[in-house]
């Protein structure tokens, strides 16, 4: 895809002028007079921040619109406006997108990250309320949420065919993604038939609808 190419240009043009902005804000800090007051490591934190994590930070930047462009090119008869990539809308949302790479360093969830913006232009997500709450959750979710989101047992009636038992690290997850809304607990009681009679708490996780919306925005798995 060329710069000539009418939605890679617009990303490009959104792209250069949130870098204006974002460089416009870091200049006015005074970061590295506040480090110099931390005795001993205060140098070599300013090296760092200087150095290295900036060049990690534009790395997963421009991987970031490579994989992106990869996946507008995908849905590119899905796009009915190219302009939406040069809406103040998007531009929302790659300023989100800016924040997770300053955060995350996991290529997967940035992978996550660009097909979520390549597709927010899509007829089927276009006027989706839902786009910049999609991209708080996948900054939330660890990348064990994400492979327990994605079990057959989540996402199939199969807690409802048979009682499933949840090792402790496994429910702590499933707890988790329950408060960020991608999964219901069908939970019911059961009268313990072996033992001494007790009550016992049987959890049905299942994937809701949110859940579902947002593994399609995402593209993650199949559904």
């Amino acid at each position: 895809m060329s710069l000539d190419d009418p939605v890679t240009a617009s990303i490009e043009q959104v792209r250069e002028g949130l870098e204006q902005d974002v460089s416009s804000d870091l200049s006015r800090m005074t970061l590295a007079g506040v480090l110099s007051l931390i005795p001993g490591i205060g140098s070599s934190l300013q090296s760092l921040l200087d150095g290295k994590a900036q060049q990690n930070v534009n790395r997963r930047w421009l991987q970031l619109f490579i994989d992106m462009k990869e996946k507008v090119e995908e849905v590119r008869e899905s796009i009915p406006d190219v302009g939406y990539y040069s809406s103040e809308e998007f531009q929302t949302l790659l300023a989100q997108a800016y924040q997770q790479i300053l955060t995350t360093h996991d290529g997967d969830k940035l992978k996550l990250l660009a097909t979520a913006l390549a597709n927010s232009g899509t007829e089927e997500f276009r006027s989706l309320d839902e786009k910049e709450v999609f991209l708080q959750t996948l900054r939330d979710l660890s990348a064990k949420d994400m492979k327990v989101l994605l079990d057959d047992n989540i996402r199939s009636w199969n807690p409802f065919a048979k009682d499933i038992t949840y090792d402790r690290e496994i429910l702590i997850s499933l707890q988790r993604l329950q408060s960020l809304g991608l999964v219901v607990d069908n939970a019911v009681s059961k009268i313990r038939q072996n033992g001494p009679e007790q009550i016992l708490v049987v959890h049905r996780f299942m994937l809701s609808a949110y859940g579902f919306r947002f593994l399609k925005f995402v593209r993650l798995g199949t559904t």
